[in-house]
C-alpha cells in the first residue's frame, strides 16, 4: 500500500487508449492550471471582460549537452510561484541524482521512455510516450532518462531550486 501512496502510473488497455487518456488528462490539467494562473493575473477591459494573454516563448532554464529544459509557466518564465509547466528534452542518456521534491509533479511522456525509482516503495516506474506519472510531494526518487526522451513536467507549486533536496545515493 505504501507504493500506491508514493508513486502512481496511469495505464489503460491499449496504446491508443493510453495516448488519449494521457492527452485528455494533460490537456484538462493544463487548461485548469493555466486558468488558475491567469485568473489571478488577468487584465480586465471595460465591462469586466477578460483580455487574452500570450505566454510568448519559453525560457530555457537548463541547457546541457544531454538535456534542455524550457519553462513556459513558472518562477523563471513568468514569475508565478504557484505552478510550473516545462518541456524536458533528453538527447543522450543521463540520470538525475536522488532527490525529494517539495511539490507535486505530473510527468507526461511525449517521446521515448522515462524511468523513475521510488525509494520508499522500491518500485521502478516506466513512463513511455502517451503515458503519465504522478509523483506526490515528498517522494524520494531517482530519475533515469533514456536516450531521446521528451516529456512535459508540471509542478505545483512551481519548481524552485530551494524546493528540491538532493541526497547521496544509498551505499
Amino acid at each position: 500500500m505504501v507504493g500506491l501512496q508514493t508513486c502512481f502510473i496511469f495505464h489503460h488497455s491499449t496504446s491508443r487508449e493510453q495516448f488519449w487518456l494521457c492527452f485528455g488528462a494533460g490537456l484538462s490539467l493544463s487548461v485548469n492550471l493555466l486558468y488558475t494562473f491567469y485568473s489571478r493575473k488577468r487584465e480586465r477591459s471595460a465591462g469586466n471582460r477578460l483580455i487574452e494573454a500570450s505566454l510568448g516563448a519559453p525560457k530555457k532554464v537548463v541547457d546541457l549537452p544531454e538535456r534542455t529544459i524550457c519553462e513556459y509557466v513558472g518562477n523563471a518564465a513568468t514569475a508565478d510561484p504557484s505552478i510550473s509547466i516545462a518541456v524536458s528534452n533528453i538527447t543522450k542518456s543521463c540520470t538525475e541524482g536522488p532527490q525529494t521534491n517539495q511539490f507535486d509533479e505530473w510527468v507526461i511522456a511525449l517521446e521515448g521512455d522515462l524511468k523513475v525509482f521510488c525509494h520508499a516503495s522500491k518500485n521502478i516506474l516506466s513512463c513511455s510516450a502517451g503515458e503519465a506519472l504522478y509523483l506526490p510531494k515528498g517522494t524520494y526518487k531517482y530519475i533515469f532518462d533514456n536516450e531521446k526522451t521528451k516529456y512535459i513536467a508540471i509542478c505545483m507549486p512551481a519548481f524552485a531550486p530551494n524546493l528540491v533536496s538532493f541526497q547521496n545515493p544509498d551505499p
